[in-house]
Order: C-alpha cells, then sequence, then structure tokens
C-alpha cells in the first residue's frame, strides 16, 4: 500500500510538472504568434506617424526595469525557499512553520511597499516624461496625450501586481501562474487586434495592459483572496527578512543583468 501511493505521488508530480510546462510553451508559443500578428496589423492599419508612436511607446514603457530592479526575481527565489515548509489549508489561508511564516510575511509586507511606492512613481515619471518628450518631438496631427496617459495608469497597476504574481509562483503555484498569463497572453492579444482593426490605435497598448488587470481581479483574486491576505496583510512574528543584509545581495547581480539585457 505504502508503494502505491509512493508511486500515487510521483505520478501526481510528473502530471504536475507535465501541465506547467505545456501551459509555459504554450504562453511562448502565443507570444511569438501574437507579436507576428500584431506587426502585421499595425503595419497594415496604422499611419506611419502612428506607427512610430505605438513602437516609441512601447519602448518607453520597457524603462520599467530599470525601476524594479529585479525584485520580482528575488521574491520568487525566497518564496520557494520558504514554501518548503509551509502549504495552504483547505480554507486557502497559508499554514505552517511559524519562522517560515514570519520571514515570508516580512518578505510580502516589503514587496507590497516597495512596489506600491514604485508604481507611482513610475506612472507619474512616465506622463511627465512622456508629456514633454512628445510635446518636443511629436506630430500635432497625432491624438497621442490620452492614451500615453491611460498606458503609464494601466502599467503602474501592472507593476504593482508584481509581488502577488511573484509570491505565488515562488509558492509552487506554477501550473496556476504559467495557465493565468497564457489567459492574459490571449486576452490581451486579441483586444489589442480589436482596437487596431476598429480604429482605436494606440490604446490598443493600454488593452493589452488591463488585460493582466482582468486576469488578475476576475480569475486569480477569488481562488487566492486569502493566501493573499496571509502574506501581505499579516504582520509577522519572529524572524523577518532584511533588504539590506537578505535581499540586496541578490537584487543587485540580477538588476544589473536585466538592465543589461534591456539596454
Amino acid at each position: 500500500m505504502i508503494e502505491v501511493l509512493k508511486y500515487k505521488k510521483k505520478l501526481n508530480d510528473f502530471l504536475e510538472l507535465d501541465t506547467a510546462t505545456i501551459f509555459s510553451i504554450s504562453g511562448r508559443l502565443w507570444t511569438l504568434f501574437a507579436g507576428l500578428a500584431t506587426t502585421v496589423l499595425v503595419i497594415s492599419f496604422f499611419p506611419p506617424d502612428v506607427q512610430g508612436y505605438y513602437y516609441t511607446f512601447n519602448a518607453l514603457i520597457g524603462l520599467q526595469v530599470f525601476a524594479e530592479l529585479g525584485l520580482g526575481a528575488v521574491i520568487i527565489y525566497f518564496a520557494s525557499h520558504e514554501w518548503s515548509k509551509l502549504s495552504i489549508n483547505q480554507d486557502g489561508w497559508l499554514t505552517g512553520d511559524v519562522s517560515s511564516l514570519s520571514r515570508i510575511r516580512s518578505l510580502g509586507r516589503f514587496s507590497l511597499h516597495w512596489y506600491s511606492i514604485l508604481a507611482l512613481i513610475l506612472s507619474a515619471c512616465l506622463m511627465v516624461g512622456g508629456y514633454f518628450f512628445f510635446s518636443a518631438k511629436g506630430d500635432i496631427h497625432v491624438d497621442w496625450e490620452i492614451p500615453w496617459y491611460c498606458l503609464a495608469l494601466v502599467t503602474g497597476v501592472n507593476v504593482m501586481l508584481i509581488p502577488f504574481w511573484s509570491v505565488l509562483e515562488g509558492c509552487n503555484q506554477v501550473k496556476h501562474v504559467y495557465k493565468y498569463r497564457l489567459c492574459q497572453y490571449m486576452l490581451g492579444s486579441i483586444s489589442a487586434w480589436l482596437a487596431i482593426v476598429f480604429g482605436f490605435d494606440l490604446y490598443a497598448l493600454s488593452l493589452v495592459g488591463l488585460a493582466g488587470v482582468f486576469v488578475f481581479v476576475f480569475l486569480v483574486l477569488p481562488k487566492y483572496y486569502r493566501f493573499f491576505v496571509s502574506i501581505f496583510f499579516r504582520v509577522p512574528h519572529g524572524v523577518i527578512l532584511g533588504w539590506r543584509f537578505d535581499i540586496l545581495p541578490m537584487q543587485w547581480r540580477i538588476a544589473v543583468s536585466w538592465i543589461s539585457g534591456y539596454l
């Protein structure tokens, strides 16, 4: 009987990994296909001046890597380390070793505080910086102001959601994270295509960002509400993770790698 249970557990672990891999590969394939399809639609439906704004918007939004500085990857690492002594009970709450609970809660509260401030600063800087940049070099015949402000706000909201996604992935919810990401990619791409075809032009990029918010609010949050409360809104009691001695030594290395990749 014991041997049967062991084989059953191994089979479940294999199927869990296999499902996560399928969702991951599907997401990458969809992103590749969607990128090509979007490029064709942009060339077909956007005038040359609007195309320039579209790709400039994309490039400027990528600057968020300089603000995030690799913290999302660090959260995944530390959350996975603590997860070995934790679990999610039947009611959806995080339970387990007291010290691990304290550390992951300190990580959650710190990351939520970091990303909340970062999201506000990033949105404000994008709005102000974009205004001066496009006002000085822009085409007066293209209505870029409201689409740019919408994109800056949506980008800030998605940045604020990064710690939730990262903690989920670190706490062995990889299969679900990749599944939700695939839904996000598909919804964002289809929304962008419809916006391009029906003449919403530069709003297409904001709809891609809104897809991430939609998936989180209507799919992720109902399932993991208690889990998030357990980590991000509970005060840690005991050993905590400190940014200077625990997080920073890993974060700065990842940050250098990410910034180098962007440049």
